[in-house]
């Protein structure tokens, strides 16, 4: 076996407290070895997702990763990589597995002094918003100036740093000038959600919704009309509140009517397609003449090539999973990959190497990881190199 994957498994050992007296002895000795080897293995061991990583790798079989590669390679022709070894192959099918993938990495000294520093100039986004009032005013949600309480008319906006809420006014607080500002449905707020960003907001109604990065809602102040209706950029996740009146979001491609559900709504005008999954509830989907009706499960797909709207059934945990906060990839090629990293952790990229565009990639992250480990786990499974330059990530 070879040494570096023989010492991989010694280390999944360890973690999991499996390891024999003999196996103990030899991972010691190669931790005595260098100090390298040591500042690695303390490194890995404060990884909280390498247990589960490693364990998964320990039962799959060598052969079917291959037999299964092949069929990959054919089916959505993915161009081809490096063959120095099997496991960049099966880390490249299998990146939930990463752990071991980064073992390898660190074991074949890979170098990274082209990302040096990326970690104190690219960060993981956070909460933070800028709502504008009707008025035009703008206000920075998360500033340590910005208000706790906004009152508009009739309403009263609650500001908790990560989420907005907004609400109705009791009467007795109500002085005759609110009464006579304007709280027509006309009279919207919208609130932006930068790159690197995210924030959620209880509307009116009861209703919230979760905004992810590069994103925007434009909102009611009060819902007086016939009509519950926002307009969307980007993506959110809507948890709507039952109600007498259809509840309506206005997307760039497709119009989403509803009268109490959650469904995930995603589109950028960026991205080739825009996607509508459903998580409870119903919701009919409007495109153009092209309407559908989705039930739990499935998914509106619109593609703006083909202005044609499509429904299949998914996984919804795999839409949803940047609500809890983290970003899942199933055999996406690396520009949309990068499109997604940069908006979370707000940054440009270019590609320098064409045929990289076309590497598919399927993995689970945590959206706090700093992004060197990110690239460095897309690294591993294929021969791209990333450069950073100012605040641009080079592909290469």
């Amino acid at each position: 076996m070879d040494r570096n994957f023989q010492i991989a498994q010694l280390i999944a050992q360890k973690i999991k407290g499996e390891i024999s007296s003999d196996g103990a002895d030899e991972l010691q000795r190669w931790i005595d070895e260098d100090p390298d080897h040591l500042a690695f293995f303390e490194r890995v061991q404060a990884n909280d997702h390498l247990l589960s990583k490693l364990d998964i790798y320990e039962r799959f079989d060598k052969e079917a990763v291959r037999s299964k590669l092949e069929e990959e390679l054919f089916s959505t022709k993915v161009v081809k990589m490096d063959t120095r070894k099997w496991l960049r192959y099966a880390a490249s099918l299998l990146l939930p597995i990463i752990g071991i993938g980064t073992l390898y990495y660190y074991f074949n000294d890979q170098p990274a002094d082209s990302l040096a520093n990326i970690d104190e100039i690219i960060e993981p986004g956070v909460q933070k918003a800028t709502l504008v009032l009707f008025d035009g005013e703008l206000i920075d949600l998360t500033s340590k100036t910005a208000p706790k309480t906004i009152s508009q008319g009739l309403s009263q906006i609650s500001n908790k740093g990560e989420s907005l809420a907004y609400a109705m006014k009791e009467k007795d607080s109500v002085s005759v000038k609110e009464i006579n500002e304007p709280t027509s449905p006309l009279v919207f707020n919208e609130l932006i959600i930068p790159r690197g960003g995210r924030y959620q907001v209880a509307l009116a109604d009861g209703s919230k919704v979760t905004l992810n990065a590069d994103s925007k809602l434009r909102f009611p102040v009060a819902f007086t009309g016939t009509t519950r209706e926002v307009y969307l950029e980007g993506e959110a996740y809507f948890e709507v509140a039952h109600g007498s009146k259809p509840f309506i979001v206005n997307a760039e491609s497709v119009d989403i009517q509803v009268l109490g559900t959650s469904f995930n709504v995603s589109d950028y005008q960026n991205e080739r397609n825009a996607f509508t999954t459903l998580i409870e509830g119903s919701i009919k989907l409007h495109s153009g003449s092209d309407q559908q009706l989705l039930v739990p499960g499935e998914q509106g797909v619109f593609s703006k090539e083909r202005l044609s709207l499509t429904v299949e059934e998914v996984d919804t945990d795999l839409h949803t999973a940047w609500v809890r906060g983290i970003t899942e990839f199933e055999n996406e090629d690396l520009e949309s990959v990068m499109r997604r990293l940069a908006r979370w952790y707000n940054f440009d990229f270019e590609f320098k190497n064409e045929q990289a565009r076309n590497y598919h990639f399927t993995a689970r992250l945590k959206q706090n990881q700093p992004i060197s480990a990110v690239l460095e786990m897309l690294a591993l499974t294929t021969n791209v190199k990333f450069e950073l330059k100012e605040k641009t990530i080079i592909i290469r």
